[in-house]
């Protein structure tokens, strides 16, 4: 019997991914010349979920001028949400997470930065209808390795059988079932096209969940 859902955040409650891959590609753009385009990111990023930071250290430019990157990133990036924070929501999200408040325990489980997840949810209205939230400081090693989704059983107190986890991409598909988990995937946006043959199930909307949920208890 399920008792737990675990939702990643980027892609699956909030429309936001396009416009991280956007913060990248301006930076990265404005300080190399060089045009990351969405396929790299969606190959590197979010597939192998290797920073594309990673890939100009093997071309060769320095930590130093990297980690100066990765700063002014994350300040594009805030800006980017702050400009769009009205917008950010994906349509039919808080009218479920409602209705399966109190009959599940809902827990948000990502690798989202503590900033950039507050001033996503600054307007969202979505956070009341939680019971606990795994970030950035929760874990050592991000997703693709299950140390998310551990942190996420160990807080719930409930067995992984117990639990699933709803994720929009395939290295969260396998964070998920790397600790244990059932792994249900909504593809969305950039995450459309990808690879998800492993996970446990694979939907078309969100708003399929309860169906599924019922489907497991038959």
């Amino acid at each position: 019997m399920i008792k737990a859902i675990f939702w990643d955040n980027d892609g699956i409650l909030v429309d936001t991914e396009k416009f991280y891959f956007e913060s990248i590609r301006q930076i990265i753009f404005e300080k190399t010349g060089l045009n990351f385009d969405e396929t790299f990111h969606i190959d590197v990023n979010m597939k192998q979920g290797r920073s594309p930071f990673e890939f100009l250290l093997e071309k060769g430019y320095s930590q130093d001028f990297l980690n100066q990157l990765r700063v002014e990133r994350d300040q594009r990036y805030c800006e980017i949400l702050s400009a769009n924070a009205d917008h950010l929501i994906i349509p039919g999200v808080e009218e479920l997470i409602k209705s399966l408040s109190g009959k599940y325990l809902n827990a948000i489980v990502t690798c989202c930065r503590k900033q950039h997840f507050s001033i996503i949810h600054s307007r969202t209205n979505l956070l009341k209808y939680f019971d606990f939230i795994v970030m950035e400081g929760d874990f050592v090693e991000s997703k693709p390795w299950p140390d998310p989704y551990l942190a996420a059983l160990k807080r719930s107190g409930f067995k992984p059988e117990e639990c699933i986890a709803v994720e929009d991409s395939p290295r969260g598909i396998i964070s998920a079932q790397a600790a244990g988990l059932r792994a249900v995937a909504i593809p969305c946006g950039l995450t459309i096209g990808q690879d998800f043959s492993g996970a446990d199930a694979v939907l078309d909307k969100i708003s399929q969940i309860p169906a599924f949920l019922s489907s497991l208890s038959c």
